[in-house]
């Protein structure tokens, strides 16, 4: 084409002029008059459109040279790019720099003017020849160069003399951060080391319980000051509860003068945190009640009398509204009554003790959910202890009715079957507190019992295995799958499962005895390997009277004499004088032995089960 000569821009042109001018307006009063990066960008990308369309019209138009068309092609998104570089810069606002609103003013003017100018010919007309279309092109398009390049290249060495600030500031900050820091260690180590071994409990507690570095040197020269416990009881006796909070820390006792104090300050702090007329949720005022309870169950360990705090403690927390909090506090003070600490067989409490503490529990009535079903289970449990399989099994239904899901009542009420004889009943227990608990494997080695003692000693050596998967140490289960093994007549795997678990517990007696009856049935045994075994023995625990039998140095008949009238001794010097005298092969003297042992042992001892099948594979 060549350059346009009929004098006049085209309405297409002044429409994009009209666009471009609002345009360009909207765009400097949204990046320098009320900096907005979006509406500016958005305002920007439209008026480069309108540009770019005016300066395609142009060369369409016929009015741009070829150089000039490839400096538009070039300079155009370039110059965009500068043009957001700008409205970026503005956009920070009063701490940025405020020269990028040149760039943003000028350039859409330089290539509006040029579009227009090389539009209109008759403006030229006359101009001296250095204003001639080409020479004005590459004065507007070196211009754009100029400015585009110098706002692109402000970017990178404006970003690195900041950073360069910035990174002396962060090093200054750093310095007299360490400097401060250095200072407050220092004089934290001045204060400690003018405490001396005659400095009050008090003056060491700013040391502990707060995060002080030296707050493990201090813990240990506290614990041997000979004054710290008179110290702690003064504390408590002024209201001060550093005391209570690091009892345990600091190695202090429960005499009788730090309990009274600690009761004593309990007592006043749980009547001075009481909810009020307000109905105050618990959780702001938890930590007043909350942190004292390690502190109260171990001064109720040591036999400390708190029963006037804790009932003050219960009555003021129960003066909140209820809240799953408050309900858990109030359930860890429970256990600190004398009847739960007895229920769970806490302070040496003896069976009887233990069920008379379960039943109290019981019939308060305050006890609910899962605390109720534990003082079932612990009641059924002591019972079981005490060979009471009927009681046992009430208390491990009722256990099961308040918490239906719970696999130890299950496997409990199983082990009462198991000792009525229910075997049936057992079974179906141990399956179900599996099914609730694939885990428990106790459960797996209870099971495997009961097939042991019917005969069916595969399905319990798959159960034992079971059990020993779960858990590699389990010495009852390793026990348990060597007499199956031995029952099967596989002494070599017995030796195995006696070894290791002998191994476990290197005190075992009975662990020594069957393991030696193992290795005889595997044509294995020596004295020597005896003694070795029984080198960890206790002297004055049965059945160490037994293993003397086996080492020769007691008389079998003297033992048995020795045993009568204590049922367990009686049962256990049959059994395994009976067994020994089998593997010898004097079967009149073996079969005497173990048919006592059936008449002695109780029906649900491993004792009794073995003498069974022990006469059942003797010859006649």
């Amino acid at each position: 084409m060549t350059p346009a000569t009929r004098g006049g821009i085209s309405g297409a042109s002044v429409a994009l002029l009209i666009a471009a001018a609002l345009l360009y307006l909207f765009m400097l009063w949204n990046a320098a008059a009320a900096p907005d990066v979006v509406y500016a960008l958005i305002s920007f990308t439209l008026l480069w459109i309108v540009l770019g369309v005016l300066l395609l019209n142009a060369g369409l138009r016929g009015g741009m040279r070829g150089r000039e068309v490839w400096a538009a092609i070039l300079l155009l998104p370039l110059s965009g790019a500068a043009a957001v570089v700008a409205v970026f810069e503005l956009s920070a606002g009063a701490a940025g720099p405020r020269w990028p609103i040149v760039p943003l003013i000028v350039l859409p003017l330089l290539l509006g003017f040029y579009a227009v100018w090389v539009q209109r010919p008759r403006w030229r007309a006359g101009l001296p020849a250095a204003f001639t279309s080409s020479a004005t092109g590459a004065a507007i398009w070196g211009l754009v160069f100029v400015l585009s390049a110098g706002v692109l290249g402000y970017v990178p060495v404006h970003d690195a003399r900041v950073a360069r600030r910035a990174e002396a500031v962060q090093r200054d900050a750093a310095a007299a951060g360490e400097a401060e820091a250095s200072a407050s260690r220092q004089a934290n180590l001045d204060r400690y080391q003018r405490l001396t071994d005659a400095s009050p409990l008090w003056d060491w507690q700013e040391f502990i319980g707060k995060g002080n570095a030296l707050e493990a040197q201090a813990v240990a020269r506290v614990r041997v000051l000979p004054q710290r416990q008179a110290d702690a009881e003064a504390m408590l006796r002024d209201d001060k509860d550093f005391p209570l909070l690091h009892i345990r820390q600091l190695d202090l006792h429960a005499t009788a003068a730090f309990c009274a104090s600690a009761s004593a300050f309990l007592t006043s702090n749980a009547t001075a945190h009481r909810a009020g007329k307000t109905d105050k949720a618990y959780y702001l005022t938890a930590d007043r009640f909350d942190p004292y309870l390690p502190a109260m169950q171990i001064l109720v360990a040591q036999h400390c009398d708190l029963g006037s705090a804790i009932a003050a403690i219960e009555a003021a927390v129960r003066t909140y509204p209820p809240a799953a909090q408050r309900d858990d506090f109030l359930r860890s003070l429970a256990h600190l009554h004398p009847d739960w600490r007895a229920c769970a067989g806490a302070d040496g409490a003896t069976l009887t003790q233990r069920i008379a503490g379960c039943t109290a529990v019981i019939d308060a009535g305050n006890a609910g959910g899962d605390d109720l079903a534990v003082a079932w289970f612990n009641r059924g449990a002591a019972h079981l202890a005490q060979d009471q399989g009927a009681q046992a099994i009430q208390d491990y239904t009722a256990a099961i009715r308040s918490k239906p899901a719970y696999a130890e009542a299950f496997n409990g009420r199983g082990n009462a079957y198991d000792d009525t004889g229910a075997h049936e009943q057992a079974l179906r227990d141990y399956d179900e507190a599996l099914r609730i608990n694939p885990a428990f494997a106790v459960a797996f080695s209870n099971r495997g019992l009961v097939h042991d003692a019917r005969g069916d000693h595969e399905l319990a050596i798959r159960d034992f295995d079971q059990a020993l998967r779960l858990d590699p140490q389990y010495h009852g289960a390793l026990m348990n799958r060597g007499r199956a093994r031995y029952f099967e007549g596989d002494f070599v795997g017995a030796t195995a499962d006696f070894a290791h678990a002998l191994s476990l517990r290197p005190t075992d007696a009975y662990a020594v005895l069957w393991l030696e009856l193992a290795r005889d049935g595997a044509g294995h045994a020596s004295q020597a390997d005896l003694r070795r075994d029984a080198g960890a023995l206790d002297h004055r625990e049965w059945p160490w009277d037994v293993v003397r039998v086996f080492l020769g140095e007691r008389d079998g008949a003297a033992v048995q004499a020795a045993a009568r009238g204590v049922v367990d001794h009686d049962c256990d010097a049959d059994y395994y004088l009976g067994a020994r005298a089998a593997q010898e092969r004097d079967f009149a003297a073996a079969r005497g032995l173990l048919e006592r042992a059936e008449a002695v042992c109780q029906p649900n001892s491993i004792e009794y089960a073995a003498a069974g099948f022990a006469l059942a594979g003797m010859p006649r």
